[in-house]
């Protein structure tokens, strides 16, 4: 019997880490979901996104700026979500389903906000340069399970990440691992994301 997770990673697109990262998920026939920050697309970070997306990945939202969620007005909240999505949907022609707060730092301001599910995740501290490759791998690796969204970063220089995620699918493939985009993991494991009130972390857990 498969079981199913969820790839995901934060603060790009870029022109190294992010196209990095792609080259591994289509090396080894997976797919994940990039949680992108609008200030970063621009004309040659969209070429990036439809990469991605011509490989079977989903592109969210990470906000606008990258800023604490719960310093800023509802306006500014809104604002920083709907500008976000507007540049994914231009580039993608896809609005995006999931949104997640910078340093997971949301509180019900932002929730009501914010007209999508919150993603959060299980991580491994993959944004602490200290964390090397292999710890990262160990972590990842004692804690999955079915319905695990795993919250990785492809901010530039992010390289341990990759060299971990590129170790991880094939043993993880081994373990009966099926990879699906945030989008995909809810339906396949037949789950409304709208029906918890605050932000996923493995969905078989809540």
């Amino acid at each position: 019997m498969s079981s199913y997770c969820s790839l995901t990673f934060d603060d790009g697109p870029n022109l190294t880490t992010s196209i990095r990262m792609i080259e591994v998920l289509e090396k080894h026939g997976a797919v994940g979901s990039f949680f992108v920050c609008g200030k970063n697309i621009n004309e040659e970070t969209e070429k990036v996104m439809l990469k991605a997306q011509s490989i079977g990945c989903t592109i969210e939202n990470h906000s606008f700026s990258h800023s604490h969620m719960t310093e800023l007005s509802e306006f500014q909240i809104k604002n920083e979500f709907d500008m976000t999505s507007d540049m994914i949907q231009k580039v993608t022609g896809r609005r995006p389903e999931f949104f997640r707060a910078p340093y997971i730092d949301a509180d019900e301001k932002v929730f009501s906000s914010v007209p999508v599910p919150f993603i959060e995740g299980e991580g491994c501290e993959d944004w602490l340069s200290e964390v090397d490759a292999d710890t990262r791998y160990e972590r990842i690796l004692s804690t999955i399970s079915n319905g695990s969204i795993l919250l990785l970063h492809d901010f530039e220089g992010n390289e341990a990440t990759v060299e971990c995620i590129d170790r991880l699918i094939p043993v993880l493939k081994e373990k009966g691992f099926e990879f699906l985009t945030v989008p995909e993991i809810f339906k396949k494991l037949e789950v409304d994301p709208n029906r918890h009130g605050h932000q996923w972390k493995n969905i078989c857990k809540i």
